[in-house]
């Protein structure tokens, strides 16, 4: 892969990705004893990449500052992979 010619040949090292980065650096086999956090759903993933999940240190607030908003029936605008959070947070309905 050109991906990961480029990452591995350049010689820095990699700090941070977002959204489906993991992902891309996944296929790339670029996560072996990589210290990663992400969403839930991707630690299985992230794991059989071999990298070390690390758990998400703000899941736990961003729950207890949603749920009251979903709870209350307010409104809550939800885009991208914060449909996780309110999984998490047990509120959404199908």
């Amino acid at each position: 892969m050109e991906l990961e010619d480029m990452l591995v040949n350049s010689g820095q090292e990699i700090i941070a990705c977002f959204c489906h980065g993991h992902l891309i650096l996944a296929a790339a086999n670029l996560l072996e004893g990589c210290k990663c956090t992400d969403f839930p759903p991707l630690k299985p993933v992230l794991i059989a990449a071999g990298a070390h999940w690390v758990e998400h240190l703000y899941l736990a607030l961003f729950i207890a500052l949603v749920k009251p908003f979903m709870e209350n029936k307010k409104p809550v605008a939800s885009i991208c992979h914060s449909q996780h959070i309110l999984a998490a947070a047990g509120v959404l309905k199908y």
